[in-house]
């Protein structure tokens, strides 16, 4: 748990940027399902207008990024296959313009 606490101090917490702050209430990002996932999971989310050049990023519990994909509609989901990840937990957020606006925790088996 001291090593997930420590990543997310390393990419900044929501607290410490006030309008990442903002958008967070333009923007939602559901938990993904399952969870635990062991295959298949699925993520919805909804952006507001403004969020241009957006991106769902995955991490390890180490920081490493596993996967990255594009976020072009205001709402949908995004599906990903994690059968090949190793199990433990993972932090996926929406990414845009370089700045970290939601941020969910997932588990996999």
């Amino acid at each position: 748990m001291a090593r997930l606490e420590a990543l997310l101090e390393k990419q900044g917490s929501i607290d410490a940027q006030p309008n990442a702050l903002d958008q967070l209430e333009e923007i939602r990002l559901g938990q993904n399902r399952p969870n635990p996932s062991n295959g298949n999971t699925a993520i919805n989310y909804a952006l507001s207008k403004d969020v241009t050049n957006a991106f769902l990023v995955v991490v390890d519990i180490n920081g490493q990024q596993v996967a990255k994909q594009p976020i072009n509609d205001a709402k949908g989901v995004v599906e990903l296959n994690t059968n090949k990840w190793t199990a433990g937990t993972y932090i996926y957020s929406v990414v845009a313009n370089g700045q970290t606006l939601a941020r969910k925790k997932m588990l996999v088996q």
